[in-house]
């Protein structure tokens, strides 16, 4: 029974005789046998001359395909009709793959559809190109990995969709080539998935459109000693996390409910913005530089790091205002320091025109946490804004900088707040007009400043 099976194997394995052709000529294959459509089925290509091979025996389930040509492209086509390559793990749980291990390049412009955890591995030094579409099953993993001296791309015009009764899916991006990428283009028709970008080099954004790169219940997981590069396009998306790079020049906003760390060094001239009312966002990188705005529209951004003005930190290297609060609409909106001894050494400024509350304070549980920067109740020229600070049991917040009314305000609704637990104390110049609240009993109140303890430590709902 053993040699029976192991025969069986061996004679799944078929090696493209022909050049130009179609699957459904004997002729193009060994001993003129037409390959199986079944989850044994193994495909090689070879050669050293460029020539299309087109799937014509309908949709075709196998388990590995190796591009092993030497030089010149192979495309792996379909005809006109349902003929997507469905790959499937043979035997369970072994992992089905498509592979390049030569000079040659190699093109899938035939649809791809993985029914399992699969994975690409492209140890060549031509390219690998997947121009057809690819379809992936929900609750599985599909790894892509960039392991030669060549270029992986998975183009901008192709077709995703995802299906089957599982949750998620993980697409695992990883280029270990310095001097080539991984490309990849829109892939925002991909909703629930998280993409891990790992490896020593650079996974990019190489598509031409704008904000349609990820969905807005995608996560881009970035590990340490990886770079995700988003190029020209700014995106509206779910969330970023991890401790690799990011370089981006056109903005990034993260709407998606959750909680998410970020570590590692955010780059580039855009801005960072959290969009979502149930979104917290942690940005705790020492040594980010980019240079764009940082906004909290709605949603919480907790800085673990310090972001002083006009050098790296965990806000980027810039020295505009940190804007909190939208322009419009009802969204409450949350500035945090969560680590003792961290300073936002920026101004901090309230945006008018919206009606939700914006809080600004620090959930550190000990130590002080510093505001030294101003933090400005308003849009200049517009109304007034009120400000929550807050603290938390066993943690103080210093607030060295003024809280100031702005410039041309037309009215006295800049007000100030005091909640939380913990201790607050207001030593700069203040110049507000409105009414001060203290929520519960101070402990102290002196002039400028105002002191209050509590007991319970929270992060502050909306």
């Amino acid at each position: 029974m053993v040699s029976f099976q192991t025969a069986c194997i061996q004679a799944a394995e078929h090696t493209w005789m022909g050049s130009t052709g179609t699957w459904s000529q004997e002729y193009n294959w060994p001993l003129t046998v037409i390959p199986t459509s079944n989850n044994a089925t193994e495909l090689a290509f070879g050669g050293s001359s460029s020539y299309t091979t087109t799937n014509d025996l309908g949709n075709f389930v196998l388990s590995q395909i190796d591009f092993q040509n030497t030089s010149g492209t192979v495309n792996i086509a379909s005809a006109a009709g349902t003929n997507a390559l469905e790959l499937t793990a043979s035997p369970a749980p072994a992992t089905p793959s498509i592979n390049v291990s030569a000079g040659g390049n190699a093109t899938l412009s035939a649809a791809v559809t993985w029914r399992t955890n699969g994975q690409v591995n492209h140890n060549g030094s031509g390219t690998l190109l997947f121009s057809g579409t690819q379809a992936y099953t929900n609750g599985t993993k599909v790894t892509y990995v960039n392991g030669g001296t060549g270029t992986l791309t998975l183009a901008d015009s192709i077709t995703y969709g995802s299906s089957g009764s599982g949750t998620g899916l993980v697409l695992n991006l990883i280029n270990n080539s310095a001097t080539t990428f991984l490309n990849i283009g829109d892939m925002g028709a991909l909703g629930n998935v998280t993409f891990n970008i790992g490896g020593t080099g650079t996974v990019r954004f190489n598509g031409s459109s704008a904000d349609d790169l990820f969905s807005g219940s995608a996560v881009l997981n970035v590990l340490a000693g990886a770079t995700f590069d988003f190029g020209n396009n700014g995106e509206t998306m779910g969330a970023i996390s991890g401790a690799g790079n990011i370089k981006q020049t056109a903005g990034i906003t993260s709407t998606l409910a959750g909680y998410y760390l970020y570590s590692g060094v955010l780059s580039g001239t855009g801005g960072i913005a959290v969009g979502g009312g149930n979104t917290t966002l942690v940005l705790a990188g020492a040594a980010s530089t980019y240079t764009g705005a940082t906004t909290i529209t709605s949603g919480r951004l907790i800085v673990s790091a310090n972001a002083l003005s006009g050098s790296a930190g965990a806000l980027g290297n810039a020295t505009s205002d940190v804007l909190v609060g939208n322009t419009s609409g009802a969204g409450n909106s949350a500035l945090l320091i969560d680590t003792a001894g961290v300073t936002i050494g920026r101004n901090v400024r309230l945006q008018s025109g919206n009606t939700g509350n914006p809080i600004v304070g620090g959930i550190n549980i000990s130590g002080t946490v510093t505001y030294s920067g101003n933090i400005i109740l308003g849009t200049n020229s517009a109304a007034a804004k009120g400000l929550i600070l807050t603290s938390t049991a066993g943690g103080a917040v210093a607030i060295t900088g003024g809280i100031q009314r702005a410039t041309g305000t037309t009215n006295n609704a800049d007000t100030l707040t005091i909640n939380g637990s913990g201790t607050i104390i207001l030593s700069g110049n203040n110049t507000f007009t409105g009414t001060t609240t203290v929520n519960g009993a101070p402990s102290a109140s002196t002039t400028p400043q105002t002191t209050r303890t509590s007991s319970a430590a929270r992060l502050p709902s909306f």
